[in-house]
């Protein structure tokens, strides 16, 4: 009787955003999709660009309205859009798309999401026109430049917090079990 070996299918080429992309609201390159794409010259109107908003606008309704801000790595980085996100690109003369991002991570705008989410069983939506019902406060562009500034500060602080916070947890937890370990050996 012979032994078959299970082949996993490996695809390459110009990553493409998926769902998971977004899961902790950055870009995850870490969580894109594959199809053998390598010349994108026919999928370069679905290339990211620096700014663009990525939006969950079909998920489990905890993770409904996800967003994460596209910045490319260098000039070269190359992602399709996918379909299971929604892009939004800020009119640069009216909304800072930084100022646009912060907005739609505040408990402000997902707070008037169910209002155009629609669900079934194992998933909910809202659709593009819905989204477009929303008002976004539109403050002076040089205050939304401003605003968006202070935030990404706090951002970039909260997030070095949440990391020392990790590693101080991570040396209490073996702080305490050898601690145990040394009682019960004792």
């Amino acid at each position: 009787m012979g032994h078959q070996s299970s082949r996993q299918i490996v695809l390459g080429g110009i990553p493409i955003t998926r769902i998971e992309t977004i899961a902790n609201r950055v870009i995850d390159r870490n969580h894109m999709g594959y199809a053998d794409i390598y010349n994108g010259d026919k999928y370069s109107s679905y290339f990211l660009r620096d700014g663009d908003i990525l939006m969950s606008h079909i998920n489990s309704i905890q993770h409904l309205g996800k967003a994460a801000i596209y910045h490319p790595l260098d000039e070269k980085e190359k992602i399709i859009h996918g379909m299971n996100l929604l892009v939004l690109r800020a009119n640069q003369k009216i909304l800072d798309n930084q100022f646009a991002y912060f907005y739609f991570s505040s408990d402000s705008f997902l707070h008037k999401l169910p209002r155009i989410t629609k669900k079934s069983v194992n998933q909910a939506s809202f659709t593009v026109s819905e989204l477009k019902k929303i008002d976004i406060p539109c403050p002076a562009l040089s205050q939304q430049h401003k605003i968006a500034k202070i935030l990404s500060i706090i951002q970039t602080l909260c997030n070095k917090r949440n990391e020392q916070l990790k590693i101080l947890d991570e040396l209490v937890k073996s702080r305490l079990f050898s601690a145990v370990i040394q009682v019960e050996v004792a």
